[in-house]
């Protein structure tokens, strides 16, 4: 995982938070739902990241396992880039 993809991460969980919450910096690690993030702000989050990473999250991994911490999220962007980059690498192969 990049920087880059913490960062982006970063911004989008911190927008979800209560903002009481946002008033103390958090830890890449620290649970989010200890936080206050809530069903409705993962929801939110989720079309967040979609949109502004360009990702399709799957429905099996919409669980606190893969939404837990900044950390765990940046960790399940980058595996689905990944996974997206290598379709699209192979349809590219098979168009040819």
């Amino acid at each position: 995982m990049t920087e880059q993809v913490l960062i982006a991460v970063r911004e989008l969980v911190l927008e979800q938070l209560p903002s009481v919450e946002r008033l103390r910096p958090i830890l890449d690690s620290e649970d989010l739902f200890a936080r206050g993030l809530d069903s409705l702000g993962t929801a939110t989050l989720v079309g967040g990241l979609e949109s502004g990473l360009g990702i399709t999250i799957p429905d099996e991994r919409l669980s606190p396992e893969y939404f837990g911490s900044i950390q765990s999220i940046a960790s399940l962007v980058t595996e689905l880039r990944a996974i997206e980059a290598g379709a699209e690498a192979g349809l590219g192969l098979c168009a040819s």
